[in-house]
């Protein structure tokens, strides 16, 4: 069931007469600029819980607590697995920059340079939803671009792929952001897809066989709503959030079991960032607490299920490039790297 509180209201009636604490229950919005109308009002009883957070405003203030990780999250993480994981040399961006979110991506790139001591080359501000892409992907194959990250809407991801193989433009990794992780945009890409990766803020819903997924996708599949990631956000399930995903023969496939790359784009953001402790939280009782599960997951309690890991990492800074020593999945010891 979605809970009550998950259905969307509209800015009118949260703020009718543009004054705060007007409401006894955190109301669930998405709208583009709601964030930036909520967010001045911190010490009201009104919370406004954004489905699917865009704006900055919406990570920033304290009177607004959105259910994604936002796209500049996604983008450092996108960042840490092009270099890190895929071990792409030569990364380049090509952000479209809407509104006031230039700084924020900015701060994602710096969060990524302080981690990995690496630069983008190059970082291209200049595109808009309507520019044609070709001038774009022709000038990453021109300065030998390995990975390239962009954050195109559905349109302009179809697009931007659809150049690339006009242009037989090969041996780049596409990582985009959520918008593009939809059916729609595997099925008219097909094949041509091929080599694109997009970011699942929540649980991967082509994991068919998830069972937190199962109510949500009966809910979907019978009212014949298409399925997408942004969809999800009616349902709090970011306990997997930031998973990569792979454009493959027009199907969608997660590539990232390791949740330690959005550990560590959390901890170091150039002095911004929270503790170890804190970033751990968000994966366990953060999410145990948004599946409104807190009674019998998210710590490790007695009486409580968990799947766990114990890293050989005897510093905070070495968790992500520390092996697993031991892992428990199922009640089961299923890794004992001894």
């Amino acid at each position: 069931m979605i809970p009550k509180r998950a259905l969307a209201v509209p800015l009118a009636v949260l703020l009718p007469a543009a004054g705060c604490g007007l409401s006894d229950e955190p109301p669930t919005a998405s709208s583009g600029v709601d964030c930036a109308v909520n967010a001045p009002c911190p010490q009201s009883r009104i919370v406004s819980v954004q489905g699917t957070g865009v704006d900055p405003t919406c990570f920033e203030s304290p009177a607004v607590s959105p259910v994604n990780t936002g796209p500049y999250l996604n983008m450092a993480i996108n960042l840490y697995y092009a270099s890190e994981v895929l071990k792409r040399d030569k990364v380049c961006m090509f952000p479209a920059i809407l509104g006031n979110t230039n700084d924020a991506y900015g701060g994602a790139v710096k969060s990524w340079t302080a981690l990995t001591g690496k630069k983008l080359t190059p970082d291209d501000r200049t595109v808009e939803p309507g520019s044609d892409p070709t001038p774009f992907v022709l000038r990453a194959r021109r300065e030998g671009c390995q990975a390239v990250l962009y954050n195109g809407t559905e349109p302009m991801a179809i697009a931007w792929m659809k150049v690339v193989r006009q242009q037989d433009v090969t041996g780049i990794d596409w990582l985009m952001t959520t918008a593009p992780y939809t059916e729609a945009v595997a099925e008219a890409l097909g094949p041509d897809g091929d080599g694109m990766y997009a970011n699942a803020e929540f649980e991967p819903f082509t994991e068919a066989d998830s069972p937190a997924l199962k109510d949500w996708r009966a809910l979907m599949t019978s009212k014949n709503v298409p399925l997408t990631s942004f969809r999800q956000a009616a349902r709090h399930f970011s306990d997997r959030a930031g998973k990569i995903v792979r454009l493959k023969d027009g199907a969608w496939r997660v590539v990232t079991p390791d949740w330690r790359a959005g550990v560590a784009a959390l901890v170091d953001r150039d002095g911004e960032g929270v503790s170890l402790e804190e970033a751990l939280a968000t994966y366990t009782i953060a999410g145990a607490r948004q599946d409104f599960a807190e009674g019998w997951k998210g710590t490790l309690t007695p009486g409580k299920v968990a799947d766990l890991c114990v890293s050989a990492a005897t510093a905070d800074e070495d968790v992500v490039a520390a092996p697993v020593d031991l892992t428990v999945f199922g009640g089961r010891v299923v890794w004992c790297r001894s």
